[in-house]
């Protein structure tokens, strides 16, 4: 089971997601996924394109903002910028969901 962690009723993180986990985001109303992992981080994570495409394949948006160490300005406005035009639920992730939870 993932470890979705609720910051808001509307904003969730987590640490790095499954396929599978995407589809339980997904049951759970989750409409918007943001990958706020870099690509190659470490050699066992799943890429940004296997999430984005589990993703489109449940019918939840996708976006990546990839952070390392903690957010700057501009990835933090952007995901504020994510988060303000999704309509429902969004879930960030990162390693370990600090990053996401930083970000936002």
């Amino acid at each position: 089971m993932a470890d979705f962690r609720i910051l808001t009723d509307d904003v969730w993180a987590s640490p790095q997601l499954s396929t599978t986990d995407v589809g339980e985001a997904a049951d759970r109303g989750v409409t918007l996924i943001v990958n706020n992992r870099p690509e190659g981080e470490q050699p066992d994570q799943p890429t940004g394109a296997e999430i984005e495409a589990a993703a489109r394949e449940a019918g939840v948006a996708y976006a990546a903002v990839p952070i390392q160490g903690r957010p700057t300005p501009d990835q933090a406005a952007q995901v504020g910028d994510l988060l303000a035009r999704n309509s429902g639920k969004a879930l960030m992730y990162c390693r370990s969901g600090m990053r996401s939870t930083a970000a936002w």
